[in-house]
């Protein structure tokens, strides 16, 4: 099963969370269903303490919730969201198990690279 993953940012910090991070098959039902409290605990608290919500940065379609996991394992949100870090935001690599793990900008894939070794060894 593929499908999208999506980063919220919320307007100002909910205790310690200031982003939301989410897997859908379903990105435009999933993001109404968040905004009319039908959602995640931390968006429906987010939207009652009256902070904005916005839809900050998309990987996919195409990904599966192994990289959701991936993504929710490292708790660093932020520093994958274009509103609080700009254009660099959507350049960072994930590391992973000793190697760089990067998201295709175009297709929103996972590209798990060759090992780098230096030269004759």
């Amino acid at each position: 099963m593929s499908g999208t993953i999506y980063l919220l940012h919320f307007s100002s910090k909910l205790h310690h969370a200031g982003h939301y991070l989410g897997y859908t098959d379903d990105r435009p039902g999933r993001l109404e269903r968040h905004l009319s409290r039908d959602g995640a605990r931390i968006v429906r608290a987010a939207i009652d303490a009256g902070l904005g919500i916005e839809l900050a940065r998309t990987w996919g379609p195409g990904v599966d919730r192994t990289l959701e996991r991936i993504l929710k394992n490292r708790k660093q949100n932020s520093i994958y969201c274009p509103i609080c870090n700009g254009t660099q935001a959507l350049e960072k690599g994930l590391y992973i198990r000793g190697e760089y793990l990067w998201i295709e900008k175009k297709t929103g894939k996972a590209i798990i690279p060759k090992p780098w070794r230096p030269r004759g060894k």
